[in-house]
């Protein structure tokens, strides 16, 4: 390592111990790898940004010509209990309805944009036009 193992963390805080724990730093990673390698839109998507009408919230869609996904972050230490999110000009138009893909540091079955976002979260959305 390019910096010295403390001799207290070396022992709890390693890849074995964090391979074993579903809410360590290292499976999140590892999930995230997994649904940006399984999502054509977080690999090639085009970004377009989001208007979130509360600051600690940001979001953005990441489309291509077949999917897109919506990405909703709280960069905050608090809960977001409500917030709304607008697009002036952007690649959606029409109803939507959206399939949660995972989530990071909150709560698992939260459903399409989840109404509260907790502390240091983030959302991923599949959306798909309803016919």
């Amino acid at each position: 390592p390019w910096q010295p193992l403390s001799a207290d963390d070396a022992a709890a805080v390693n890849v074995e111990a964090q391979s074993a724990d579903a809410s360590s730093l290292l499976t999140a990673y590892r999930d995230l790898v997994r649904l940006r390698n399984g999502q054509e839109a977080l690999r090639r998507g085009e970004t377009t940004m989001l208007d979130a009408d509360v600051e600690p919230v940001a979001a953005w869609l990441r489309t291509t010509a077949d999917s897109t996904v919506l990405a909703i972050a709280n960069l905050s230490d608090e809960p977001v209990l409500g917030y709304t999110l607008s697009l002036t000009d952007g690649p959606l138009c029409g109803p939507l309805a959206g399939t949660l893909l995972g989530s990071v540091g909150g709560d698992p079955g939260s459903v399409v944009a989840p109404p509260a976002v907790t502390p240091r979260s983030g959302y991923l959305v599949e959306l798909v036009a309803v016919p």
